[in-house]
């Protein structure tokens, strides 16, 4: 019997295909093509440095009620807040598309064990969202 070398990469791109679809779980497409208000987004854009994940007590009372508005959740639930930008390749549908994440306490004691991601187009247009 003979022994064909496979490359790592393949070998792990291989293992990993099988799990492709894990990837859509998840995630909601009913929000595709709403608009954020324009201050709202605003507000996520500055509130926090890019790639910076911050706990609800250093945000303000305005910038916790637009993040719950934004993402349909009560303001008081917030945990944490992060956002970034897509670095997908060029010709993704993702490229340059802004994402936010927020933890939230999903259920009474669960600590901030919710989390959500909006992935949203430069102009506002969400694209879709994440349940983690």
């Amino acid at each position: 019997m003979k022994r064909i070398a496979v490359p790592w990469c393949l070998a792990v791109f291989i293992a990993w295909s099988g799990h492709a679809d894990e990837w859509t779980l998840g995630i909601d497409r009913s929000r595709a093509g709403e608009k954020l208000l324009a201050h709202e987004a605003a507000l996520l854009n500055e509130c926090v440095k890019a790639l910076e994940t911050v706990g609800a007590e250093r945000l303000s009372i305005v910038e916790i009620s637009a993040i719950g508005r934004v993402f349909g959740v009560p303001p008081a639930a917030v945990r944490k807040f992060r956002r970034g930008i897509s670095l997908a390749p060029q010709g993704h549908p993702l490229r340059a598309a802004l994402w936010y994440t927020i933890w939230y306490e999903a259920y009474p004691g669960s600590k901030g064990a919710g989390r959500l991601t909006l992935r949203v187009e430069p102009d506002g247009t969400i694209i879709e969202e994440k349940y983690w």
